[in-house]
C-alpha cells in the first residue's frame, strides 16, 4: 500500500512539475475589423509607441512598446494630420510631444516619472508648475486638495 501511495505521490508530482514549466498560452481575439476612412487600414496588432506617424512626429521612436493595439491607422507610408488646438484652457499650454506615462503632473501624483512611456501625445498640457486636479482643471499646488 505504501508503494501505492508513494508512485502516487511522484507521479502527481512530477505531472504539477511539468505543468508547471510550461507556459500556458491564453488565446487573443482581435475584435471584428471595422470599416477605415481613406487613406487607412485596419491593423490588427500595432504598438501604441509605434503605430503611426503624425505631421509633428514624422519618425518613429527606435523603441516600441510591446503592447497589441487594434483600429483603423495610417496605411503604410502616410501620414495623420495632427490639428493643432485654436487655444488651450487656461493655466495650460500645447505640447507636441508628450509620453502618456509622463504627460503631466496631477494633485494625486505631484511628481512626474521615473519610469516614462516612449510612446508620444500631444495635445493641452498643464503649465509647469500647475497640477490637474478632479475636476480637469490645471491649478497650483496650494488649490489641491
Amino acid at each position: 500500500m505504501w508503494k501505492l501511495i508513494l508512485l502516487t505521490t511522484v507521479a502527481f508530482s512530477g505531472l504539477v512539475a511539468l505543468n508547471a514549466d510550461e507556459e500556458a498560452e491564453v488565446p487573443v481575439f482581435p475584435p471584428v475589423a471595422k470599416p477605415c476612412s481613406d487613406g487607412e487600414e485596419w491593423k490588427t496588432c500595432v504598438s501604441g509607441s509605434c503605430a503611426e506617424t503624425t505631421c509633428e512626429h514624422r519618425v518613429l521612436p527606435n523603441a516600441c512598446t510591446e503592447d497589441c493595439n487594434y483600429g483603423c491607422y495610417c496605411s503604410d507610408g502616410g501620414t495623420r494630420p495632427f490639428p493643432r488646438p485654436k487655444h488651450c484652457p487656461r493655466n495650460e499650454v500645447y505640447r507636441a510631444c508628450v509620453s502618456s506615462s509622463c504627460a503631466e503632473a496631477t494633485c494625486q501624483k505631484p511628481t512626474v516619472g521615473p519610469a516614462c512611456t516612449a510612446d508620444c501625445r500631444s495635445g493641452c498640457f498643464c503649465e509647469d508648475g500647475f497640477f490637474r486636479n478632479d475636476a480637469q482643471l490645471c491649478v497650483e499646488r496650494d488649490q489641491c486638495p
